[in-house]
Formats: structure tokens, sequence, C-alpha cells
């Protein structure tokens, strides 16, 4: 093999080595942004369950506030109709003894 032909292989191994190093750089760049992706996804959709989570708890807490005050309230409506009912009982024996039945 001539001097030539020596350094025509050599330049063109340095070019193959190049070509090579730079598809496995771009390979590392690739793998890199998907798993940067993929974290950044994994991360995202956490942070979703996360707010998801707490919605719930919130939706769960008003809830039980609202079935409270509903509680609550009938209760009271029910104490108050017990008043109004003891009130009519106490005019109807009134009326009783007034026209002495």
């Amino acid at each position: 093999m001539s001097v030539v032909g020596i350094l025509e292989w050599a330049e063109n191994d340095e070019r193959h080595s190049k070509k090579k190093y730079l598809e496995i750089i771009e390979a590392e760049k690739e793998d890199k942004l998907l798993r940067d992706k993929k974290a950044t996804g994994d991360k995202q959709a956490k942070e979703i369950r996360k707010l998801v989570k707490k919605q719930q708890e919130r939706k769960g807490k008003l809830n039980e506030k609202d079935e409270k005050l509903q509680g609550k309230g009938l209760s009271e409506d029910l104490e108050r109709a017990n008043e109004l009912m003891s009130e009519a009982n106490g005019r109807l024996a009134a009326a009783i003894k007034a026209k002495d039945f």
C-alpha cells in the first residue's frame, strides 16, 4: 500500500470514527431527552394525582360540613315543631278547660 493510500485510509477511518462518535452522542442526547420527558411526565402525573386527592378531600370536608349543617337544621326544625306542638297542646287544654267538656 502506498503512502497516499494509507493516508486516505486513515482519513476515511478518522471520518468514520467521528461519524460514529457523533451518532453515539446524538443517541445519548435523544435518550436523555426521552428520560427527562418521562421524568417530567411522571412528575406532572404525580402532581395531578396530589391535586385530585386534595380536591377530593376538600369535597369530602365540604360534604361533611353540609351534612352537619343539614342535620343541625333538621334538628332545629324538629325542635321548633315540638315547641309549636307543645304550645298548641297547651292552648287546646286551656280551651277545653274554659268550655268545661
